[in-house]
């Protein structure tokens, strides 16, 4: 399995990002794009991961250097590998190598989705169903998701990858199981940044119905339930 991420260097959470990306290292190998300026520093702190050089991020639009999401897909899509996992930062993986195994098999027919338990440090919770944080996704779904303006680190990406593939016809199943743990924090976007991405995502997906003054919070609740009715919980 080949881990995508982009390994925040700002992270309010340093110390739960170092331990999920360490969670990964038992199950693959893990890459994360990041910019020029951010690499050097990085390197010396998350022992055993491959960095990426790039310069596609949207800093022009959010005001950070977030990376693109299709540079990430893209340099998929000229890999030899075929099992990929698109993964936050901060997500700590609790499975064993065994699950990994199912996962993989079930990725040649479907696109599987997990949603993170947050918690407070003791790893007790329930699954926050309102956003996604881990894809596996094989290598032959990458080239239905066109060219796009969403980026890791920023809102509405997480409904990006599940909403392309159910309209395309591709079968997207959520892990029942809880395998990924997230320590709460206070968000890292603004308002703003949150309205952005929004309308991005209501203009490339043709949602007009929402284009009024309160239409985000809308089409989100909007496509948050078009992605549960379409797709199913099943156990890996």
């Amino acid at each position: 399995m080949i881990f995508l991420t982009s390994i925040s260097p700002k992270h309010i959470n340093s110390d739960s990002q170092l331990k999920a990306v360490e969670s990964w290292l038992n199950h693959g190998t893990v890459i994360s794009f990041n910019t020029p300026a951010e690499i050097p520093e990085l390197k010396e702190q998350y022992k055993g991961v491959t960095f990426i050089q790039t310069l596609r991020t949207l800093e022009k639009t959010y005001n950070r250097p977030l990376v693109a999401i299709n540079a990430i897909l893209d340099w998929c899509k000229e890999s030899k590998e075929k099992y990929f996992c698109l993964i936050n930062s901060d997500i700590e993986l609790k499975c064993d190598s065994d699950l990994v195994d199912r996962v993989k098999l079930k990725m040649d027919e479907s696109i599987l989705l997990c949603h993170r338990v947050d918690h407070n440090g003791n790893y007790s919770g329930t699954q926050y169903l309102r956003g996604i944080d881990v894809f596996f996704i094989h290598k032959k779904y990458l080239t239905f998701f066109p060219q796009s303006m969403h980026a890791l680190g920023m809102t509405f990406w997480d409904y990006f990858i599940p909403y392309i593939a159910v309209k395309s016809g591709i079968e997207t199943n959520f892990i029942k199981q809880d395998i990924a743990y997230h320590l709460v924090h206070t968000a890292q976007y603004s308002e703003d940044n949150w309205r952005k991405s929004g309308r991005y995502f209501l203009w490339e997906n043709e949602l007009y119905q929402f284009s009024d003054t309160h239409g985000i919070g809308r089409m989100s609740d909007f496509v948050y339930r078009f992605i549960h009715n379409a797709t199913k919980k099943i156990d890996i």
